[in-house]
């Protein structure tokens, strides 16, 4: 199933508190309270729980169709196997888990909503509506994001809180704040540069491409070989004909291929090495300064960005969650709308 990670969810909130666009993702409103169903507007006090607090049809409705708005790329004839509309469910769940956490994770460093964050709700949601030539364009183009009029204010003070816990843990002197010197620092010690010839993970059932790269293994002893065989055969477009190489550390979800860069001399070829992405052959390159140094502001954000949604995640697994049998099992990407 496709993982989704903080990413894509303050994603989501960014649209609801920065403004709406009428981009024409929905047919029509549907009734708060209610969730669409084949065709039809069906009634229900609550879809999912979360530590207990009810998950609204209009909550859900706004991430799970999002969610399936990312996977079939917007195409509203998209023909739905059960694997994917699962994924689908999947995602959207973890979406409202997430959302919810931001809440708890914002109440632990006492930054949860207060009287002023619920008046700049009501500034940001009048300067929106400025915005639009009457009520009724104002009320459409909710309806074509998946948003209610009741939900929308939940969804623009969760963008608030969000800037809040923002601010504090990466803001100037912020719990993740550093310094480009830090920065600079953090990537001659922490991180390895690796240029990488990858296949895909084997079908289940198949051994193809585990023994391709078996195969390539046994004619590649050097740099300027395995750099050919990148610009041929890897499945990692991002890596063919790129001398930048990756640049890669402790928690980014790829521990494999950091573990065995490390035990690599520079301009080293390792053995081949497996992950649930695939199989992979590396060559470990020198930090660049030059190029670390243009680069470290992105660097930064993305050490950072990594780092919030570590807290966020852990916060998330704690969450007990609860389905309405009685409607859950109704709902599908293809039933849904």
């Amino acid at each position: 199933m496709k993982r989704r990670g903080i990413a894509p969810v303050l994603a989501l909130l960014a649209l609801a508190a920065l403004g709406l666009g009428a981009c024409g993702r929905s047919d029509g409103p549907v009734p708060t309270g209610n969730l669409r169903l084949n065709g039809k507007n069906v009634k229900t006090d609550w879809v999912m729980r979360v530590n207990g607090e009810d998950v609204s049809a209009d909550e859900y409705r706004y991430f799970f169709m999002n969610a399936a708005y990312e996977y079939s790329g917007g195409d509203s004839g998209y023909v739905w196997s059960d694997e994917e509309s699962a994924s689908v469910k999947y995602s959207a769940q973890e979406y409202i888990n997430l959302h919810r956490a931001l809440f708890e994770l914002a109440e632990s460093f006492g930054l949860g909503p207060d009287d002023a964050d619920r008046a700049e709700v009501e500034t940001r949601i009048a300067e929106t509506k400025a915005d639009f030539a009457d009520e009724a364009s104002f009320r459409e183009a909710l309806a074509s994001n998946y948003i209610t009029e009741e939900f929308y204010p939940t969804l623009v003070l969760s963008g608030i809180v969000q800037e809040k816990l923002s601010a504090f843990l990466t803001g100037e002197g912020g719990l993740y704040a550093v310094t480009p010197e830090q920065m600079l620092d953090k990537i001659r010690t922490e991180y390895v540069c690796v240029r990488y010839l990858m296949l895909n993970a084997d079908e289940e059932g198949s051994t193809a491409n585990r023994d391709r790269m078996a195969e390539y293994a046994s004619y590649i002893t050097d740099g300027k070989t395995l750099v050919t065989y990148i610009n041929l055969y890897s499945d990692d477009p991002a890596m063919k004909n790129d001398r930048t190489g990756a640049y890669l550390t402790d928690g980014m979800g790829r521990d494999a291929l950091v573990a065995a860069a490390r035990a690599l001399e520079i301009g080293g070829i390792s053995p081949v090495v497996e992950d649930e992405n695939g199989f992979y052959l590396l060559m470990r390159q020198p930090v660049d300064e030059a190029y670390a140094a243009a680069n470290v502001e992105a660097f930064i954000r993305d050490r950072q960005s990594r780092q919030v949604q570590k807290i966020l995640n852990e916060a998330a697994a704690d969450n007990e969650i609860v389905v309405n049998d009685g409607i859950y099992g109704r709902i599908s990407a293809g039933s849904m709308s």
